[in-house]
């Protein structure tokens, strides 16, 4: 055996399938407008607040689930924002900033409406139109058929329920 079959089996091997996983690979929301105006497909907002447990639990295991990040890579752009970012975010000729009396920024305030609950997903499609909120935390099982839901239009023509029972088809 050579060094480098000895080097791969010492530290790739026992890693296993962790080492290959994928990530989410977020951005912000002026880059996701960006990218949409090169190739239009449905925005996924992650809505988060740096205090907030079930967020870091999001990124700690669903948003690490190698399925539930390939998917939204995929599928989606996906956008993490910080609800109480004090940073300015302009789209379509407004400008977005910090309230301070909400404490929270006023694009957030838009996307998560009068349920200012955390972690709150925005999912928007191809013109930026708001879908839908789904609030709290999600395990991976149970949030790959929701994206799958909004992703594939389904929202559309089935209720969550009948998507639900058909399974994911």
């Amino acid at each position: 055996m050579n060094l480098k079959t000895i080097l791969f089996l010492a530290f790739i091997l026992p890693a296993g399938p962790a080492c290959f996983s994928q990530e989410v690979q977020w951005m912000s929301f002026t880059e996701a407008v960006k990218q949409n105006q090169k190739s239009p497909k449905k925005i996924f907002i992650d809505v988060y607040a740096r205090w907030c447990s079930n967020c870091k639990r999001m990124d700690a295991s669903t948003f690490r689930d190698s399925a539930v990040a390939a998917y939204i890579n995929s599928h989606y752009y996906p956008v993490k924002l910080d609800a109480e970012t004090r940073d300015s975010i302009s789209y379509r000729n407004q400008v977005f900033v910090y309230n301070p009396n909400l404490k929270v920024n006023e694009l957030a305030d838009l996307l998560v409406g009068s349920n200012k609950s955390y972690p709150n997903f925005a999912f928007l499609d191809e013109n930026f139109t708001l879908i839908t909120n789904i609030l709290g935390y999600q395990a991976p099982e149970e949030f790959k058929p929701i994206l799958v839901y909004f992703s594939e239009d389904k929202y559309k023509t089935q209720t969550w329920e009948e998507f639900q029972k058909q399974g994911m088809k």
